[in-house]
């Protein structure tokens, strides 16, 4: 079935994307939560006229998106944790924590659930997290988790 989205949709596309789903993916989850409309004829040629200002907008969006990767790339955020005299963290790292250093340390706002973490943070030292910018720009952050003086 040929949809055409309304909103951003995670690992299937952009707002106004026109895109073919199963018919029961569309009915049973896109249609009731209205992420995306029927592409019919009239809904294409509206489609059409609203994405000359639109592909406009997605670019300076995607552009804006790769200077803040380049950004994210360059930056080192530290962690100051509790943990034991091995080094394991009591509790682990969340994508909340690192939402709250970037906001504090480098003052970027960033939601949580663009920030992918591969496997739990649970040892002090330097760890690589993804940030999911864009739909195909990706920052690469170095997280440096330290052991809190007491």
């Amino acid at each position: 079935m040929k949809v055409i989205l309304l909103k951003d949709v995670d690992e299937l596309g952009e707002q106004y994307d026109v895109i073919n789903v199963s018919d029961g993916y569309s009915r049973n989850y896109l249609f009731p939560r209205n992420l995306a409309i029927l592409a019919t004829e009239a809904a294409l040629a509206q489609n059409e006229k609203r994405l000359g200002k639109i592909t406009e907008e997605k670019t300076k969006k995607k552009q804006a998106a790769v200077e803040q990767a380049e950004v994210i790339g360059k930056l080192t955020l530290k962690l100051l944790v509790d943990a034991g005299e091995g080094g394991k963290l009591f509790g682990a790292v969340t994508a909340q924590d690192i939402a709250e250093a970037l906001r504090t340390q480098a003052n970027m706002d960033m939601e949580k659930r663009k920030i992918h973490i591969n496997a739990p943070i649970k040892m002090v030292g330097t760890h690589q997290v993804t940030i999911k910018l864009h739909t195909n720009v990706v920052g690469n952050l170095s997280l440096a988790v330290e052991r809190k003086k007491e």
